[in-house]
C-alpha cells in the first residue's frame, strides 16, 4: 500500500507509527464526541483493490478497523488501525490517607 489516513471531520490524524507498508499495526485517539472516522488508502499497484475504506462508525473504547490490499494475483495483506475513542464520562476517584 501506498498511503493510508484517517480523517476526523475534515482534521487529519497522525497514525502511531507513521505509515509503512511493512508496518501491520497502527493505533490512534480521538476525542469522546466522535462517532466515525473516514479511512483512506491508496494502493502502489493501480490493480490491486483496497477494502475496508470510507466512513466508519466509531464508539466509546477500542475499534479495529482492517484495511486490506488485495493484489492482482490474489495475494493479500491487511493494515490493523486500533481507533481509541476516549470515554465520555470517565469515573474519577479520589483516594486519601487517613
Amino acid at each position: 500500500m501506498k498511503k493510508l489516513y484517517i480523517l476526523v471531520l475534515i482534521i487529519f490524524i497522525a497514525l502511531a507509527p507513521v505509515f509503512a507498508k511493512d508496518v501491520l499495526e497502527y493505533s490512534l485517539n480521538v476525542d469522546s464526541g466522535v462517532e466515525s472516522i473516514t479511512v483512506k488508502a491508496e494502493a502502489d499497484d493501480e490493480n490491486a483493490t483496497v477494502r475496508g475504506t470510507g466512513d466508519i462508525s466509531v464508539s466509546e473504547g477500542i475499534n479495529n478497523i482492517v484495511v486490506t490490499v488485495i493484489a492482482e494475483n490474489g495475494n493479500e495483506k491487511s493494515y490493523t488501525i486500533k481507533v481509541n475513542v476516549d470515554e465520555k464520562n470517565p469515573i474519577v476517584a479520589k483516594l486519601g490517607i487517613a
